[in-house]
């Protein structure tokens, strides 16, 4: 029941956070840049993977015995792999929205706005749910023999691959190729945008301007850094690495923790967003109190 209680607190919060977010930048009028637009969009990532995860795993938790089904199990892969590949090319992007923000912030409004992201964002929920589709038909079409009872506690590609008796060499192939090009992309496109970036920061002549350039993208940044150091300690490592226990561990922290802290990190700063959720709060309190 403790376990329970734990899980439950953190998706609620998950919850909360998230569709905070998603409102706020939905109706304030300040946040309709495409910097925010991009975080709304992270969001509804982080809302729909946790949805797509927890809910299945606190009735597991309150089971005798917690049972899915292949092609359930098949399902939740696919969602839960859709939006992680689409947060990471929204991470790139972001990138991409704060060079230009520094490095030209004069001509920033018309080289990028919301209907161009909007756009891109759209060509990447193709990619990512392709590459997801593909890795989903070939799983589909492996056998499972009598081993039937997956050593995590959640689909993951790994452990559900493993309970195959049939020949994986094809699906692993095309799941670590897949992935790594939809992951490892993005993270090359951000260490290049951070690079450029940095050079832009360091020829600003005043220690307050460099200041402030760097505080525009400090909180993506350290964003990137947890979200990829936990992804490449989980999914890249060799299993040798580390125990499964560790794994599964770092899997929780990945699941459940990084979309209670990623909000976290680029809200709690960022005073746009506090005088546009305070203005929202008074208008709020002027209204339940008339």
């Amino acid at each position: 029941m403790t376990l329970f209680i734990l899980f439950m607190l953190f998706y609620i919060a998950i919850c909360v956070e998230n569709l905070l977010i998603i409102v706020l930048v939905s109706i304030s009028s300040r946040l309709q840049t495409p910097m925010y637009f991009i975080l709304k969009s992270m969001s509804i990532c982080e809302l729909v993977s946790a949805t797509s995860l927890v809910p299945k795993m606190l009735h597991d938790i309150l089971s005798d015995r917690a049972t899915i089904t292949i092609t359930g199990c098949i399902v939740q892969l696919n969602i839960w792999g859709t939006m992680g590949i689409l947060i990471y090319l929204l991470y790139a992007l972001m990138s991409y929205d704060r060079y230009w923000a520094i490095a030209n912030p004069l001509r920033y409004s018309s080289l990028i706005d919301n209907k161009l992201c909007f756009h891109i964002v759209m060509v990447f929920c193709l990619i990512a749910f392709a590459s997801t589709v593909l890795i989903s038909v070939l799983l589909s079409r492996l056998e499972f023999c009598d081993g039937n009872v997956i050593d995590h506690f959640y689909c993951d590609f790994s452990p559900v691959v493993h309970l195959s008796c049939s020949d994986t060499v094809l699906v692993q192939t095309v799941g670590t190729l897949s992935s790594g090009l939809v992951i490892l992309l993005p993270l090359i496109f951000i260490l290049f945008s951070y690079i450029f970036i940095i050079c832009k920061i360091l020829r600003i002549s005043s220690a307050t301007g460099r200041k402030k350039s760097f505080s525009t993208c400090s909180s993506h940044l350290l964003v990137v850094a947890i979200n990829y150091g936990i992804l490449i300690s989980v999914y890249v490592l060799p299993g040798k690495a580390h125990s499964p226990d560790v794994n599964k561990g770092l899997s929780f922290i990945y699941v459940m923790a990084t979309p209670l802290i990623n909000p976290i990190i680029y809200t709690l700063k960022n005073e746009e967003f506090r005088i546009a959720l305070e203005a929202k709060a008074r208008v709020m309190k002027m209204h339940f109190c008339q």
